[in-house]
Protein backbone atom coordinates (compact mmCIF):
# COMPACT_ATOMS: atom_id res chain seq x y z
CA UNK A 1 0.00 0.00 0.00
CA UNK A 2 1.39 3.33 -1.03
CA UNK A 3 1.52 6.04 0.97
CA UNK A 4 -1.62 8.05 -0.96
CA UNK A 5 -3.73 4.69 -0.02
CA UNK A 6 -2.48 4.95 3.38
CA UNK A 7 -3.69 8.37 3.88
CA UNK A 8 -6.92 7.34 2.04
CA UNK A 9 -6.99 4.54 4.80
CA UNK A 10 -7.19 6.92 7.92
CA UNK A 11 -9.09 9.25 6.67
CA UNK A 12 -11.90 6.33 5.94
CA UNK A 13 -11.04 5.18 9.70
CA UNK A 14 -12.17 8.33 11.32
CA UNK A 15 -11.63 6.97 15.11
CA UNK A 16 -7.84 6.34 16.36
CA UNK A 17 -7.33 4.59 18.92
CA UNK A 18 -4.29 5.71 20.65
CA UNK A 19 -3.02 2.31 22.52
CA UNK A 20 -0.45 3.81 24.95
CA UNK A 21 1.34 1.83 27.69
CA UNK A 22 -0.68 -0.96 27.42
CA UNK A 23 0.67 -4.61 29.11
CA UNK A 24 2.13 -6.60 26.62
CA UNK A 25 0.71 -9.56 27.94
CA UNK A 26 -3.32 -8.34 26.96
CA UNK A 27 -2.26 -6.12 23.79
CA UNK A 28 -3.53 -8.39 21.41
CA UNK A 29 -6.59 -9.02 23.04
CA UNK A 30 -7.19 -5.41 23.48
CA UNK A 31 -6.55 -5.07 19.54
CA UNK A 32 -8.97 -8.25 18.86
CA UNK A 33 -11.83 -5.66 20.68
CA UNK A 34 -10.92 -3.35 18.61
CA UNK A 35 -10.86 -4.40 15.65
CA UNK A 36 -14.45 -6.35 16.73
CA UNK A 37 -16.25 -3.37 17.13
CA UNK A 38 -15.07 -2.04 13.76
CA UNK A 39 -11.33 -0.19 14.10
CA UNK A 40 -9.40 -0.24 10.99
CA UNK A 41 -6.32 2.00 12.48
CA UNK A 42 -4.54 2.04 15.39
CA UNK A 43 -1.71 3.81 16.81
CA UNK A 44 0.80 2.19 19.00
CA UNK A 45 3.38 4.78 21.03
CA UNK A 46 6.71 4.57 21.50
CA UNK A 47 6.71 4.84 24.74
CA UNK A 48 5.08 1.62 25.13
CA UNK A 49 7.11 -1.77 26.73
CA UNK A 50 8.95 -2.97 23.73
CA UNK A 51 6.67 -0.75 21.40
CA UNK A 52 8.37 -2.31 18.24
CA UNK A 53 7.60 -5.84 18.72
CA UNK A 54 3.76 -4.55 19.07
CA UNK A 55 3.94 -2.84 16.13
CA UNK A 56 5.08 -6.03 14.05
CA UNK A 57 2.75 -8.23 15.82
CA UNK A 58 -0.11 -6.05 15.06
CA UNK A 59 1.07 -6.08 11.39
CA UNK A 60 1.76 -10.40 11.21
CA UNK A 61 -1.96 -10.69 12.86
CA UNK A 62 -3.40 -7.84 10.59
CA UNK A 63 -1.70 -7.61 7.39
CA UNK A 64 -3.56 -4.76 5.23
CA UNK A 65 -7.00 -5.23 7.80
CA UNK A 66 -5.62 -3.13 10.15
CA UNK A 67 -3.29 0.24 9.26
CA UNK A 68 -0.45 0.44 12.24
CA UNK A 69 0.94 3.46 12.95
CA UNK A 70 3.48 4.85 15.67
CA UNK A 71 2.60 7.58 18.11
CA UNK A 72 5.05 9.56 20.53
CA UNK A 73 7.69 9.62 17.84
CA UNK A 74 9.57 12.39 19.23
CA UNK A 75 12.79 12.64 17.83
CA UNK A 76 14.52 10.65 14.58
CA UNK A 77 16.01 7.62 16.94
CA UNK A 78 11.79 7.25 17.29
CA UNK A 79 11.44 7.28 13.65
CA UNK A 80 14.19 5.21 12.58
CA UNK A 81 12.80 2.67 15.48
CA UNK A 82 9.33 3.05 14.41
CA UNK A 83 9.84 2.38 10.54
CA UNK A 84 12.01 -0.77 11.70
CA UNK A 85 8.98 -2.31 13.01
CA UNK A 86 7.16 -1.06 10.10
CA UNK A 87 4.91 1.17 11.11
CA UNK A 88 2.62 2.68 8.28
CA UNK A 89 1.92 6.05 9.94
CA UNK A 90 3.45 7.93 12.21
CA UNK A 91 2.36 10.11 14.72
CA UNK A 92 3.83 13.39 17.18
CA UNK A 93 2.82 15.35 19.51
CA UNK A 94 4.91 18.02 18.59
CA UNK A 95 6.24 19.38 15.53
CA UNK A 96 9.74 18.14 15.14
CA UNK A 97 11.19 18.75 11.54
CA UNK A 98 13.29 15.65 11.14
CA UNK A 99 10.64 13.17 12.07
CA UNK A 100 8.26 14.88 9.19
CA UNK A 101 11.31 14.82 6.62
CA UNK A 102 12.68 11.43 7.61
CA UNK A 103 9.23 10.07 7.11
CA UNK A 104 8.93 11.74 3.94
CA UNK A 105 12.29 10.11 2.69
CA UNK A 106 10.68 7.00 3.17
CA UNK A 107 7.39 7.67 2.15
CA UNK A 108 4.86 6.94 5.21
CA UNK A 109 2.15 9.62 5.81
CA UNK A 110 3.38 11.85 9.07
CA UNK A 111 0.77 13.86 11.13
CA UNK A 112 2.54 15.89 13.46
CA UNK A 113 1.16 18.02 16.88
CA UNK A 114 0.48 21.39 16.57
CA UNK A 115 -1.93 23.62 18.08
CA UNK A 116 -1.48 27.91 16.80
CA UNK A 117 -2.61 28.48 13.06
CA UNK A 118 1.31 29.26 12.84
CA UNK A 119 1.82 25.77 13.54
CA UNK A 120 -0.75 24.14 11.55
CA UNK A 121 1.38 26.17 8.40
CA UNK A 122 4.87 26.02 9.41
CA UNK A 123 3.85 21.84 9.67
CA UNK A 124 2.66 21.74 6.39
CA UNK A 125 5.47 23.31 4.48
CA UNK A 126 7.70 21.05 6.09
CA UNK A 127 6.00 18.41 4.71
CA UNK A 128 3.63 17.25 6.82
CA UNK A 129 0.64 15.21 5.34
CA UNK A 130 -2.07 16.41 8.41
CA UNK A 131 -1.48 17.83 11.46
CA UNK A 132 -2.90 16.95 15.22
CA UNK A 133 -4.51 19.67 17.21
CA UNK A 134 -3.00 18.80 20.56
CA UNK A 135 -4.48 18.80 23.07
CA UNK A 136 -7.74 19.22 21.23
CA UNK A 137 -9.64 19.34 24.77
CA UNK A 138 -8.24 22.38 26.06
CA UNK A 139 -10.00 24.30 23.40
CA UNK A 140 -12.99 22.63 22.11
CA UNK A 141 -14.71 21.74 18.69
CA UNK A 142 -15.05 25.44 18.15
CA UNK A 143 -11.46 26.44 18.14
CA UNK A 144 -11.14 23.61 15.32
CA UNK A 145 -13.97 25.08 13.19
CA UNK A 146 -12.05 28.43 13.17
CA UNK A 147 -9.15 27.16 12.16
CA UNK A 148 -10.78 25.49 9.37
CA UNK A 149 -12.12 29.38 8.67
CA UNK A 150 -8.71 30.67 7.14
CA UNK A 151 -7.00 27.19 6.87
CA UNK A 152 -9.60 25.14 5.31
CA UNK A 153 -7.43 22.41 3.07
CA UNK A 154 -5.47 21.43 5.69
CA UNK A 155 -6.57 18.13 6.79
CA UNK A 156 -7.19 18.07 10.72
CA UNK A 157 -6.95 15.04 12.88
CA UNK A 158 -7.65 16.10 16.48
CA UNK A 159 -6.57 13.97 19.91
CA UNK A 160 -6.59 14.71 23.74
CA UNK A 161 -9.83 15.20 25.70
CA UNK A 162 -11.62 13.35 23.07
CA UNK A 163 -14.61 11.09 24.35
CA UNK A 164 -17.77 9.09 22.98
CA UNK A 165 -20.03 12.30 23.51
CA UNK A 166 -17.63 15.29 21.77
CA UNK A 167 -16.10 12.81 18.50
CA UNK A 168 -18.77 13.91 16.59
CA UNK A 169 -18.46 17.18 17.99
CA UNK A 170 -14.87 17.52 16.49
CA UNK A 171 -15.80 15.76 12.97
CA UNK A 172 -18.71 18.45 12.26
CA UNK A 173 -16.42 20.98 13.11
CA UNK A 174 -13.94 20.06 10.53
CA UNK A 175 -11.43 17.46 11.79
CA UNK A 176 -11.24 14.41 9.51
CA UNK A 177 -9.83 12.35 12.52
CA UNK A 178 -10.32 11.73 16.45
CA UNK A 179 -7.49 10.01 18.60
CA UNK A 180 -9.13 8.24 21.00
CA UNK A 181 -6.92 7.34 24.04
CA UNK A 182 -7.78 6.57 27.69
CA UNK A 183 -11.64 7.42 27.33
CA UNK A 184 -11.87 4.95 24.59
CA UNK A 185 -8.96 2.14 25.59
CA UNK A 186 -10.59 1.86 28.76
CA UNK A 187 -8.64 0.42 31.89
CA UNK A 188 -11.40 -0.62 34.00
CA UNK A 189 -12.41 -3.13 31.31
CA UNK A 190 -8.82 -4.04 30.42
CA UNK A 191 -8.45 -4.98 33.79
CA UNK A 192 -11.41 -7.03 34.11
CA UNK A 193 -10.07 -8.05 30.77
CA UNK A 194 -14.25 -7.64 29.64
CA UNK A 195 -12.69 -8.08 26.24
CA UNK A 196 -16.92 -7.79 24.64
CA UNK A 197 -16.89 -4.80 27.14
CA UNK A 198 -14.65 -3.16 25.08
CA UNK A 199 -15.69 -4.37 21.66
CA UNK A 200 -19.12 -2.70 22.87
CA UNK A 201 -17.71 0.64 24.03
CA UNK A 202 -15.96 0.81 20.24
CA UNK A 203 -19.42 0.45 18.91
CA UNK A 204 -21.13 3.13 20.86
CA UNK A 205 -18.20 5.49 19.49
CA UNK A 206 -19.31 4.47 16.21
CA UNK A 207 -22.95 5.17 17.03
CA UNK A 208 -22.53 8.71 17.76
CA UNK A 209 -20.81 8.60 14.24
CA UNK A 210 -23.22 7.07 11.88
CA UNK A 211 -25.39 10.15 11.21
CA UNK A 212 -21.94 12.21 10.12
Amino acid sequence: MNKEEMIVRLLQAKIIPVLRKVSPAVFMDVVDALSAGGVTAVEITMDSEDASSLIRNVKERYGEKMAVGAGTVMDHADLSEALKAGAEFIVSPILDESVVKGANAEQVPVIPGVLSPTEVVQAIRSGADMVKIFPAGTLGPAYVKNIKGPLGDIPIMCTGGIDAENAADYLKAGAKIVGAGSSLIRKDLIAEQDWSGLTKEVEKWFLQLNHL
